[in-house]
């Protein structure tokens, strides 16, 4: 067979492969998804907050001063994107989510074909999509989430770094290279900050091997280049701000907010409740360790940059192991897993022979993943095949009053409002911790009175007294409970307007 012949014969198999793997993220997509078109509504918290930001930044509300949420501005703009289509209709964001998907995980198939033959890699790649959405604690969970959307530049990122340094010096990475990589953290920056310390292993470890080698200059310069790469990303998002005079409510949410979210003088980290379970860092742990021993016996190159880098992968793992670190954290490991499933994926292959290769395996994978994700889905109730209570109240309220404003005060496990009350965003969401304080309930109160919106969603949570304060204020405030809904965690009270009973 001619050269030519067998590259083209191996570009067709690798397009083929893209395609699989496409088919896969829009089978999982399908039924995960909180924005696919199967559902009637959005039954996530915190995807009905990013909804109502970006349809406020569509309508000339500006984040963080007249909307509060606290993840970074591109989560917002991203969402806006795909509500560009006719309706705001749900649809758009699911295609880009789907898309965004693609790119990450076909970027993570490319990882691995940097170690692992065709079949091997295609494999690898389906079977991380499969083992992630068979958990609770996965790095997929809906598809839409930010963690999700920095899957493309995460594993873009990635691939080009292993690509430039698996067989070459790594005395110097190309100029070019080195300022996309910063790109490609400049995006995940201004969607999740916590994410960006995924760098500290890769770019960290390669930096830091050059002042090892005294190479001062060639770190300087590429210091230089990365962080340029990330202030093309950032400095649009900041003049935007600034120029809307939201610069000091970006800085006040989006850093002091998220580092001392959930805390008060009285508890614990908030998110202690949620810190990584015992069986999923086991997993993690191995998964971490196949993955160096990847690096270690095929990557070629310099040893103490991979020594490097390991230990920076090590003392990141412990980081973000810690009680303190809610489950999401660990999506920085995305591309250390990919290698890892790699070996297993060779072993798997290996124990079946030739007779049935990785297509067929990943289709048997993608039918048996639908089926299994349509029975949960249905039979198990994630979403009411008959309209509830709930549902049915709030869809009466939101055609008779399409334009009203909400505020919402409830616990991020629980569901405090769905897509009807999203209308008009005029809103502010405020996060209950575990135990209330004066200070707190003040802040509730102050906020609430100012705005008076013509909805109001509470959720009650354990604290009596904050509760009957809480309640009181709204009631004397020209408020009528419209009506009680029990969620699986606690009771949920929707106040109108008294007009609107009228």
């Amino acid at each position: 067979m001619s050269e030519k012949r067998e590259k083209n014969l191996l570009q067709r198999s690798e397009k083929r492969n893209y395609g699989i793997i496409s088919l896969f993220v829009l089978v999982v997509l399908l039924w995960i998804s909180p924005y696919s078109p199967i559902y009637r509504y959005i039954t996530h918290t915190d995807l009905v907050c990013y909804k109502v930001m970006a349809r406020g930044l569509l309508s000339g509300k500006i984040p963080y001063k007249d909307l509060f949420d606290h993840k970074g501005p591109l989560t917002y703009l991203v969402y806006a994107i795909g509500f560009l289509l006719p309706g705001n209709l749900n649809i758009g964001v699911w295609i880009l989510c789907w898309i965004i998907n693609c790119v990450g995980f076909i970027y993570a198939y490319k990882c691995n074909r940097l170690f692992f033959n065709e079949d091997t890699s295609l494999f690898a790649t389906i079977l991380i999509l499969l083992v992630n959405t068979l958990t609770v604690f996965n790095i997929f969970l809906t598809g839409s989430m930010p963690d999700n959307l920095v899957l493309a530049p995460l594993m873009a990122s990635t691939y080009l770094f292993l690509k430039e340094t698996k067989e070459k010096d790594f005395s110097h990475i190309p100029d070019k290279s080195i300022f996309v990589i910063g790109l490609m953290c400049g995006l995940i920056f201004m969607t999740k900050l916590n994410i960006c310390m995924f760098y500290l292993v890769f770019v960290g470890g390669y930096l830091l091997w050059l002042l090892t080698r005294k190479k001062i200059i060639v770190f300087l310069r590429d210091t230089g280049l990365f962080l340029l790469g990330i202030a093309v990303v950032c400095l649009p998002f900041l003049v935007f701000l600034g120029a809307n005079h939201a610069l000091s409510e970006f800085v006040d949410v989006y850093f002091r907010f998220n580092l001392n979210y959930g805390k008060d003088d009285l508890s614990i980290n908030f998110w202690g409740s949620t810190s990584i379970p015992a069986p999923a860092k086991i997993s993690m742990t191995i998964l971490l360790l196949l993955s160096v021993m990847v690096i270690a016996l095929k990557g070629k190159g310099m040893d103490l940059q991979r020594k490097i880098m390991t230990g920076l992968a090590v003392i990141t793992f412990v980081v973000l192991s810690l009680p303190d670190n809610i489950v999401y954290f660990y999506i920085v490991f995305v591309p250390l897993y990919v290698l890892a499933f790699g070996v297993i994926s060779e072993f798997l292959l290996a124990l079946v022979g030739e007779k049935t290769n990785a297509v067929q395996l990943s289709a048997i994978v993608i039918v048996v993943q639908a089926i299994m994700l349509g029975m949960q889905t249905y039979l198990c109730g994630s979403i009411k095949l008959q309209k509830t209570e709930k549902e049915l109240a709030l869809e009466a309220f939101s055609e008779a009053h399409p334009d009203a404003t909400c505020m919402s005060f409830f616990k991020t496990t629980v569901i405090g409002y769905y897509d009807y009350c999203t209308g008009t965003p005029a809103f502010r969401v405020f996060y209950q911790p575990p135990i209330a304080t004066d200070e707190l309930v003040q802040e509730q109160i102050d906020e609430l009175a100012a705005r008076l919106p013509d909805t109001v969603v509470y959720i009650g949570v354990s604290d009596e007294a904050y509760d009957s304060q809480m309640c009181r204020f709204i009631e004397q405030n020209g408020y009528v409970l419209y009506g009680v809904f029990d969620e699986d965690y606690d009771a949920e009270y929707f106040y109108v307007r008294e007009e609107f009973l009228v």
